[in-house]
């Protein structure tokens, strides 16, 4: 077959499956968004697996009405100046511009939004690249609906994992985000039964709502510069480091094993060997300093000062 240029419809189904692989990265996506506009409340359904619907509803700044037909649009923005510096100083958790027009391109959006200032609400249906806009009434804050994920990515499709399991990592992902931010509310609903509603006060009541008051009895308070969250007590641990949660700027990440370690070393002779303690700890760092744009799912951050971060760990769970 001679090389040729695909069809611009066919490249933008391809890039969209890329933004977007499956369920749970839209609800990452959506999430984020929420966050990012001050959301103080943050309902999430989704419906067989996040394939038939996925609805993510917040009470954050909402999108004026002037702005928002651009919001389905690629790499259109309010996160990032256009500028190659603004690129490396990221300080929003969403920042390139493509969730939801990937969500709009492998499945159909819908979005409500408005300022609490605004007079009515704004309306958007998007499917492809056919965008429509209408006025509407709604409550302050930003509802995103999309629905029928990847039935126009029919390859895609079937490659998704059970409906069971993608509703088990949706679930862990949701916890991580409570564990991350607490002091907000959150609930999220799986084929119309609430799985999930936390309203947590701190992280020692973060760490109840997702792992049981027994465990959030027995964790320490850690603040130190740059570092802050709860570490468990000795006596509370497991052969896995799957209870080992870090965030980085808000962004709840997956940890370099530096940063494991140096949660550990901060135990000095206090663990036994072979285990790990239960720890929440959510790490700041100048936006100049982390690189969260090396992952398409954007869990994994780049420190330019790994080294440096580890050791302000250890000395916070030493000192906590």
């Amino acid at each position: 077959m001679p090389i040729q240029v695909l069809p611009p419809h066919v490249a933008r189904l391809i890039a969209a499956g890329e933004v977007v692989s499956r369920p749970l990265d839209v609800v990452r996506e959506l999430v984020d968004n929420a966050l990012d506009a001050g959301a103080s409340r943050i309902d999430i359904e989704v419906e067989a697996g996040g394939l038939s619907l996925i609805r993510v509803r917040d009470n954050g700044a909402g999108i004026p009405a002037d702005a928002v037909a651009l919001a389905p649009a690629r790499h259109a923005t309010s996160k990032l100046a256009p500028d190659t510096g603004a690129a490396l100083r990221v300080t929003t958790l969403g920042f390139r511009g493509e969730a939801l027009w990937a969500a709009a391109q492998a499945g159909e959006l819908h979005l409500v939004t408005r300022p609490a200032a605004q007079v009515g609400a704004a309306e958007v249906t998007a499917l492809g690249d056919e965008v429509t806009v209408r006025r509407t009434s709604a409550p302050a804050g930003t509802t995103v609906t999309v629905r029928n994920l990847f039935a126009r990515l029919p390859a895609r499709l079937r490659t998704q994992a059970p409906a069971a399991a993608e509703v088990r990592d949706i679930t862990a992902l949701v916890g991580r985000y409570v564990l991350h931010h607490p002091g907000l509310s959150w609930r999220l609903t799986v084929d119309g039964e609430a799985r999930l509603t936390h309203a947590p006060a701190d992280h020692r009541g973060a760490v109840a709502s997702v792992y049981g008051p027994l465990s959030a009895n027995r964790v320490l308070v850690v603040e130190a510069e740059g570092v802050r969250g709860v570490v468990s007590r000795p006596e509370l641990t497991r052969a896995r480091r799957d209870r080992m949660h870090f965030s980085v700027n808000g962004r709840p990440i997956l940890a370099p094993p530096e940063l494991e370690r140096a949660v550990i070393e901060g135990f000095a002779a206090l663990l036994p060997s072979g285990v790990a303690p239960l720890c929440v700890l959510d790490l700041s760092v100048a936006p100049e300093d982390h690189n969260p744009n090396v992952h398409p799912a954007k869990q994994v951050v780049a420190l330019a000062d790994l080294p440096g971060v580890a050791a302000r760990v250890r000395a916070a769970v030493a000192g906590a």
